[in-house]
């Protein structure tokens, strides 16, 4: 959703929900998978507080609870995503103006959480917003984002399949709006060698795991071709970015 003042309103739950329901088996293996993808960079949960911006159902702030972070809050622009974020008795909450609710918690959270949140502020307000998220970190604490990423081999729908996205990213535009906006360490993995599939061609899972290597193969050597870099191990070619960066 837009984080910034909102002028119109419109039900983001007609696109989520293509996706995600409300039910206890979803939730729990929402949760699962937050756990699993953000607990390597999450620091001790002891006595540390965790905000989730543009919390949506809630799914996240669950994982946190189960990670162990006993002061968890979200907050989403949107009423139908806060509402269903309530029902599942998740700590969300309903604001119209994300930058002016920073704004009343300097230095609160040790941890933010904007995860596929950027790409919905407009692009000249997406500084604004990180600056905001910088002040109510808590010294040495740390956003973790995920956004579109502009070097996937599918880049183009994964930007314009949701028709509020105001842009997608590459690890140097999102550098720069997470340097400008005061960060002083900023980590974005890169995708690492590009690994062989496993050669038991027998097995049902060989061909979609063959699939998903050969495009990627592929894609890899046309970015280091058109690129003209000797190898592009440094970058990530999934469908989202993946950030951590610490104040």
């Amino acid at each position: 959703m837009q984080h910034s003042k909102l002028k119109e309103q419109y039900d983001y739950t007609l696109y989520y929900r293509n996706w995600h329901d409300e039910s206890e088996s979803h939730a729990a293996k929402m949760c699962d998978f937050y756990k699993g993808f953000l607990g390597p960079h999450l620091p001790p949960p002891s006595r540390k507080s965790v905000l989730d911006i543009g919390c949506g159902m809630g799914f996240a702030l669950r994982a946190m609870r189960e990670y162990g972070f006993e002061h968890v809050q979200g907050v989403d622009v949107s009423p139908e995503q806060i509402d269903a974020c309530q029902r599942l008795g998740e700590p969300g909450e309903l604001v119209g103006d994300t930058c002016a609710f920073l704004s009343t918690c300097p230095r609160k959270f040790d941890v933010v959480l904007l995860l596929d949140v950027l790409e919905h502020v407009p692009t000249n307000k997406q500084i604004e917003m990180m600056r905001a998220v910088m002040d109510v970190l808590a010294p040495g604490g740390r956003v973790i984002l995920t956004v579109p990423n502009a070097t996937s081999p599918l880049a183009a729908r994964w930007r314009y399949g949701d028709f509020t996205h105001y842009s997608a990213f590459t690890e140097h535009s999102l550098r720069f709006v997470l340097s400008n906006a005061g960060f002083s360490r900023i980590e974005i993995p890169g995708q690492g060698p590009c690994k062989r599939p496993p050669v038991r061609f027998w097995r049902r899972s060989f061909w979609p795991a063959f699939r998903r290597w050969a495009v990627r193969f592929l894609w890899r050597q046309i970015l280091i071709a058109e690129l003209n870099l000797p190898s592009v191990d440094s970058l990530c070619v999934e469908l989202n970015l993946f950030c951590v960066a610490f104040k």
